[in-house]
């Protein structure tokens, strides 16, 4: 009985343990790079929002899909190591800022694009 007793308690401090990191983690993430580039704005913009030449610049993306909208919003499926991810394009503000999201995602991850002119 006493092993029973100790192998419980060992079993509720794991789980206090792992609520107590869960809880102590941040609820959004943020991360940010800067860089400096020899392009116009126009250039870079016309870039990043060509999803079909991923591949030719992204080395984790194999292949690009272009979907059919939906709801007016463009989707695009990436394929590559990390697997196929569908993303929706839910804005554009033109040399500025490209926001796509992860389509039909458990998740509520977004992806965000922000030029600085």
């Amino acid at each position: 009985m006493r092993y029973v007793l100790m192998i419980a308690g060992a079993v509720v401090v794991v789980v206090l343990v792992v609520l107590l990191v869960g809880w102590m983690l941040p609820v959004s993430h943020r991360a940010t790079r800067d860089a400096t580039y020899r392009a116009t704005p126009d250039q870079l913009f016309k870039l990043i929002t060509d999803v079909k030449s991923f591949p030719q610049w992204r080395p984790s993306v194999r292949e690009v899909e272009v979907l059919p909208a939906v709801n007016g919003h463009p989707q695009f499926r990436e394929i590559g190591k990390n697997g196929s991810i569908l993303f929706e394009i839910a804005s554009v503000v033109p040399e500025k800022s490209p926001v796509s999201a992860t389509a039909r995602s458990r998740t509520p991850s977004r992806f965000r694009s922000a030029m600085a002119t």
